[in-house]
């Protein structure tokens, strides 16, 4: 058996949508926001945060609906995402956010306002492990880690917007730097026809 003729495919592999934006949110603007305590850091009072920036919104959900038609190709034209709440996030250094998923969501996403581009990042889980625990071999000095056993750790910077599954579960470890860090986070839902009956039931 020749062990070097082979490949692997990824199936069924989590989108995650990454650009950077044009409009951004002021310091000025952030400080008229009232703010409350969260698990394990602090959150904006309102969940319609994205009222007051429309054309901040107007962006986002532009990229929205790409990644509606990048990835699922609705058959329907008039199948839409719409943003249901929009809320701030504040972290302070040694706060995190807790391990968690947007329900009652479709398309979740983080706007990224002010960051440590240096050492601030977002951790997504990967749902899709098995029971065992298999340590990985050593390679560099956390292993050989990858995308088809671990977990993973994406770097963030000013103006980024991440979009994925509202079923993703993802956290932020604790801010090392003195910097606070400032996002905007937000849920969706669909708007229009999901599909046409008549076609599903024929293929039942």
């Amino acid at each position: 058996m020749d062990k070097d003729k082979f490949k692997i495919e990824k199936l069924f592999p989590t989108p995650l949508y990454l650009c950077i934006l044009n409009n951004k949110i002021s310091n000025d603007q952030l400080a008229k926001t009232p703010i409350k305590k969260n698990i394990r850091n602090h959150t904006s009072t309102t969940a319609d945060v994205l009222k007051d920036y429309p054309e901040l919104k107007k962006e986002i959900e532009e990229h929205l609906n790409n990644y509606l038609q990048k990835i699922h190709s609705p058959a329907s034209p008039d199948l839409k995402l719409y943003i249901t709440e929009s809320w701030l996030n504040f972290t302070k250094k040694g706060e995190e956010h807790h391990k968690h998923y947007h329900p009652n969501s479709f398309v979740s996403g983080v706007f990224y306002i002010s960051v440590n581009e240096e050492t601030d990042n977002i951790e997504f889980v990967n749902g899709k492990q098995s029971a065992m625990y298999i340590q990985p071999k050593e390679g560099d000095s956390w292993g050989k880690w990858h995308s088809t056993n671990s977990d993973c750790l994406i770097g963030v910077k000013n103006q980024l917007l991440l979009l994925f599954p509202s079923t993703l579960e993802h956290l932020v470890p604790p801010v090392k730097g003195d910097q606070p860090r400032i996002s905007l986070s937000f849920n969706t839902f669909l708007k229009g026809s999901l599909s046409n009956l008549d076609q599903v039931y024929l293929n039942l």
